[in-house]
C-alpha cells in the first residue's frame, strides 16, 4: 500500500471508531427519574456528593475526568452545564451535594 493509502485508511477507521464512541455515548438516553422530590427509602442513608458522583456522573463518563483540579466557578459551570445534558439525573439537593463535593475535593 502507499503512503497516502495507508493514510486514507487510518482516518477511516478512525471516523468509524469516533463514530461508534459518539453512537454508545448517545444511544440510550437517561431514564428519568419521575419526582425530583423522592426521598431515599427509609432503611438507606442518603446519598453523598462522593457517592452521587461515583453513581449518577459516571453513567455519562469516567471518574477520572472528575478528578481534574477545577476551580470553584468552574465546577459551577461544569455542574450546571452536566445538568443540562441529563435534567432528569440529579434533584436540584443532589445537585448542590455534587458541586459541594466537587469544590471541596478537587
Amino acid at each position: 500500500m502507499t503512503g497516502k493509502r495507508v493514510a486514507c485508511v487510518a482516518l477511516l477507521l478512525l471516523l468509524l471508531l469516533s463514530s461508534a464512541l459518539f453512537a454508545a455515548c448517545t444511544q440510550s438516553p437517561i431514564e428519568p427519574r419521575g419526582d425530583n422530590e423522592e426521598k431515599p427509602p427509609q432503611n438507606e442513608a442518603p446519598l453523598t456528593g462522593a457517592a452521587l458522583v461515583e453513581t449518577r456522573c459516571s453513567q455519562c463518563h469516567s471518574l477520572d475526568r472528575v478528578s481534574r483540579e477545577r476551580e470553584d466557578q468552574e465546577w459551577l459551570e461544569h455542574t450546571e452545564r452536566m445538568r443540562a445534558k441529563s435534567p432528569d439525573l440529579l434533584t436540584d439537593e443532589e445537585a448542590r451535594l455534587v458541586l459541594e463535593y466537587l469544590q471541596e475535593t478537587y
